[in-house]
């Protein structure tokens, strides 16, 4: 990519255009570093967490600010400019209007103008490739250098990706992990190789002897990278592409019969190479049935999609702002029939603009797409489209479908990659415009500089916050605590609707607690108590001060306070883990026996692994335990009148606390483990041997020959002091394999696990880098029995909606 004021006609000199300035090499180093800074931070693994760090970041506002500013010397220079169909022409600025203007009225205005320069930059980009196409003369050899420049930037970075990911697995399987480089997270990755792959087809096409060997070899290379990210997006991207492609070959092409054939052969064969490599889809196809993973991942993703549907419609017109989905999701998130702590996604970028900008940017995006579709038909009615013109239309074609799965504008690779594809497709319809008056170009630069002017102090603001932050970090790994918590006040103090920093000052206190004793402790621990009420002030991310300031307040002898926040935290997330339990201690403490009776039920019904708990074998709870059995139980029965899943899993809790059950109602289960655990019952009782790999089999096959200590090391994975736990369990329940897996710790050290539940991913969440990570002050106690061999027998953590959770929550006392 270079600018129109700076490029050397690959083709015939052109002569000089009206209104060129006489400033020429500058844009054309500007582009240089542009483009070098562009490949060292996608390729800085992993990417897309460490462009939020510092200095990263301040390489990630260049790659934004740079098209900005060049589109401003533009009209300095000539004035307005741009394609020349209307969707084209007004669709990338109504767009950027709605970006800042969401910011600005939004309810998160602070975070969200710093989210609007992915928007901008993205639309400057657009405008400057635009400009820099649209002298007729020049045009294809400067399409070739674009399309050269998209094809060796997707294979080189591909390779990459694929190399970095074998080496990762080496010397197992790699197929046992998902390929995250180097953006950090696989869908990133799978989202490059549709972008990419026409391109790669497109050069493999034009280039000869051995260059196309090489060009087919990277092909191979992005098709292994593809099966190596496990996303069905991309797949479902690739076979819409191939399908729409061949359908048009069949359709237009004069071709005899036999070609045709081959053609139908080929494109059946690549949908079969991008769907068999896919074990999610591969075993729909063979199976007819998705696995527990994608009925789980299918489940979560409709909740996003849920979520974006309610946030667009409670503000219909201008959305919430940029980046203001993790800010405004958990408004909604009770409403929803699935989701996961660490996921505030709506994961679909219709769904995403609506959110975040309203209709008002969804309608600038469908102009934008209009005139994209209106550029390419004209250009067809001249003759055959260019290899180029189909390389850009399949890249946006596959794209688009793989967006409505995913949403990945906020890179800079895959905004580059997206706006390339349409700066290519608009060309045809780019019209060079004579340079305007001096006082209406200066009067266009000073709109544009306006437009800038409050996502461009955010931006410093947010910039000096991100250093402070890592000062911090620099304080915190050398063990300075105080100027840890400086260096977090001073990035609060530059963004202070932002409650990351004081969060992270809270956990250094709490972490510093640990070792303290006396008043010394207390002291911390009620100062990061303090920090974690004042950044309830800022209205976002409230669930992990309301959840750790509900055990803070339980250990102060404050059960009222605790309550209140256990409440809030429940309607912020209501399948978290330990809520429901945590309110049930501090109802406890009111002396609201029945209430807490009826939380610790719905934390059993929430998570039904935590009705096995160690925690109940204290006596304390023990003497809870015949209450809150039979709440729980009702409670089943309950929910399942309006949601019919919570009766198989009513039933299974039913067996696994030893009540009797008909063996024929545990065979449904709820998922493809539990039904092969219930087939293989009888063969249990009769102490057969098992065929299944599954977790509980190995456990099982120790059982059935009455091991000793090291027949079980291999299921206790070397583990000598859990192995021998294992063999006194067994002598103690040799006749019944349901008692063997069920029985309590029973005063066995081993046995027990004991641990809190570390916050991984919200930094990302918040837009920062993760840092150390958070921890909830809950202590989690696990059996280690059921933890190891029979997780995935039970309904997972939030099977059951928060609604169903959330109706049945005690009242307040």
């Amino acid at each position: 990519m270079r600018s129109a004021d700076s490029a050397h006609a690959a083709a015939p000199p052109r002569p000089a255009r009206e209104g060129d300035p006489p400033l020429r090499h500058g844009p054309t180093v500007a582009t240089i570093v542009w483009i070098a800074l562009l490949g060292v931070l996608t390729l800085a693994h992993p990417s897309t967490s460490r462009m939020l760090t510092w200095p990263w970041a301040i390489a990630t506002a260049a790659v934004w600010l740079e098209p900005v500013v060049l589109v401003i010397w533009r009209l300095t220079t000539r004035g307005l400019f741009g394609p020349g169909n209307l969707g084209l022409s007004l669709g990338p600025s109504l767009l950027a209007v709605a970006c800042v203007g969401s910011a600005v009225l939004g309810p998160f205005p602070g975070q969200s103008l710093v989210r609007t320069w992915p928007t901008l930059g993205g639309v400057a980009l657009f405008l400057s490739l635009c400009d820099w196409l649209a002298t007729p003369a020049n045009t294809p050899a400067r399409q070739e250098r674009v399309a050269r420049v998209l094809a060796c930037f997707g294979a080189g970075i591909l390779i990459v990706s694929l190399a970095n990911w074998l080496n990762a697995a080496w010397p197992s399987s790699p197929w046992g992990s998902r390929n995250t480089f180097p953006f950090g997270h696989s869908n990133y990755t799978a989202g490059l190789v549709v972008l990419a792959l026409p391109w790669l087809a497109e050069r493999a096409g034009t280039a000869k002897a051995w260059a196309r060997a090489g060009w087919v070899a990277a092909i191979i290379a992005a098709l292994v990278t593809l099966a190596s990210t496990s996303s069905r997006g991309a797949v479902l991207a690739i076979v819409v592409v191939t399908t729409a492609f061949a359908a048009v070959g069949l359709w237009r092409a004069r071709w005899p019969a036999r070609h045709k054939v081959a053609l139908l052969a080929a494109a059946a064969a690549a949908m079969a190479a991008v769907v068999l490599p896919n074990p999610r889809l591969r075993d729909l196809a063979l199976r007819r049935e998705w696995s527990d993973s994608a009925v789980e991942s299918n489940r979560q993703r409709s909740a996003m999609l849920t979520a974006g549907l309610r946030l667009g419609a409670e503000r219909p017109w201008l959305g919430w702002g940029p980046g203001s989905v993790p800010l405004a999701y958990p408004q909604v998130r009770a409403t929803l029939d699935g989701g996961v702590d660490n996921v505030l996604q709506v994961h679909s970028t219709p769904l995403q603009l609506w959110a975040t900008g309203g209709m008002l940017a969804l309608g600038a995006s469908a102009l934008i797409g209009g005139g994209l579709l209106a550029a390419t038909m004209a250009r067809l009615k001249n003759g055959p489209l260019s290899s180029i013109t189909l390389a850009a239309a399949a890249s946006t074609l596959g794209y688009a479908v793989f967006a409505l799965t995913d949403h990945q504008l906020d890179v800079p690779m895959i905004a580059a990659f997206v706006v390339a594809n349409a700066s290519l497709l608009a060309c045809a319809e780019n019209q060079p415009v004579p340079r305007g008056a001096l006082g209406r170009r200066f009067a266009l630069a000073a709109l544009a500089v306006a437009l800038i002017g409050a996502p461009l102090v955010a931006l410093g603001r947010d910039l000096l916050a991100r250093r402070a932050y890592e000062q911090a970090l620099v304080a915190w790994e050398r063990g300075r605590g105080d100027d840890v918590l400086a260096a977090l006040d001073r990035a609060t103090r530059l963004t202070p609707y932002d409650p990351f920093f004081q969060h992270h000052a809270a956990a250094t206190l709490l972490q510093a607690s640990e070792s303290a004793t006396g008043p010394a402790r207390s002291d911390l621990r009620r100062a990061a108590a303090a920090r974690l009420t004042a950044s309830l002030a800022t209205g976002v991310h409230a669930e992990f001060a309301h959840f750790n300031l509900g055990w803070l307040q339980l250990e102060f002898g404050a059960p009222t306070e605790a309550v209140r926040h256990f409440r809030a935290a429940a309607a912020l997330v209501p399948d978290k883990g330990g809520v429901y339990f945590g309110l049930g201690l501090a109802l406890q403490q009111n002396g609201a026996r029945d209430a807490a009776v009826r939380a610790f039920a719905l934390e059993w019904l929430n998570d039904p692994r935590s009705a096995f708990s160690p925690a109940w074998e204290l006596p304390a709870f023990a003497a809870l335990r015949p209450a809150v059995q039979a709440e729980t139980l009702r409670l089943y029965e309950q929910v399942a009148r309006d949601y019919p899943p919570a009766r198989v899993a009513g039933v299974w809790m039913r067996w696994w606390l030893g009540e009797p059950v008909r063996a024929a109602d545990l065979v449904p289960g709820f998922s493809h483990a539990s039904t092969t655990f219930a087939a293989a019952l009888p063969a249990m009782a009769a102490r057969r041997v098992l065929p299944t790999g599954a977790p509980w089999a190995s456990l099982y096959a120790a059982w059935r020959t009455r091991a000793a200590a090291p027949g079980y090391l291999r299921a206790a994975a070397g583990d000598r002091e859990f192995a021998a736990a294992l063999a006194r369990r067994a002598a103690r329940h040799g006749d019944d394999f349901r008692e063997f897996l069920m029985a309590g710790t029973e005063e066995e050290p081993a046995l027990l696990r004991t641990f809190r539940r570390q916050r991984i991913g919200y930094g990302i969440l918040a837009a920062h880098p993760d840092g150390p990570p958070l921890t909830d002050l809950y202590l989690v106690q696990e059996n280690r029995v059921l933890a190891a061999f029979a997780a995935d027998l039970f309904p997972a953590k939030g099977w059951l909606p928060g609604r169903c959770l959330q109706v049945f929550a005690p009242q307040k006392p």
